[in-house]
């Protein structure tokens, strides 16, 4: 199995499924890179007539359940990936100029236990780290 099947991840984290749901967070399975909730809303928007509002809400449960990440790449807007064994936590990269995120290769077992570390006793809920600068077609 390439990827998570929206149905099962739904059931194991005991999210009620809905059809609007299911929808946007098969968008989310789908995407290799972070999407914005409008990005979400227009995709979802092509096949079905859920709001805007319904896709925040739906996001925040994702989050919640552990579904999808929140990520505040540029400190205004929030994107939004999948959280799942074919996701593991990996760093971003944000162009300054056109905006562009990207994911970069995910944190191997060295970086994962540095973190570890540096935390000590602390419980770590979350990790993000956003490389910025120009991409490729910026430069």
């Amino acid at each position: 199995m390439d990827k998570c099947s929206t149905t099962e991840l739904l059931k194991a984290t005991k999210t009620k499924m809905t059809d609007a749901r299911s929808k946007i967070l098969n968008i989310l399975l789908e995407s290799e890179t972070p999407l914005t909730a409008n990005e979400l809303h227009i995709a979802v928007s092509d096949s079905s007539s859920i709001d805007l509002a319904t896709v925040y809400r739906a996001l925040k449960v994702f989050v919640e359940k552990g579904l999808a990440r929140a990520l505040h790449i540029d400190g205004e807007t929030i994107y939004y990936e999948k959280a799942c064994e074919h996701n593991p936590l990996h760093a971003h990269f944000h162009c300054e100029v056109c905006g562009a995120v990207e994911c970069l290769n995910p944190f191997g077992f060295d970086e994962s236990s540095a973190f570890m570390k540096m935390a000590k006793d602390k419980e770590i809920s979350s990790v993000e780290l956003v490389i910025k600068g120009r991409c490729s077609k910026c430069v």
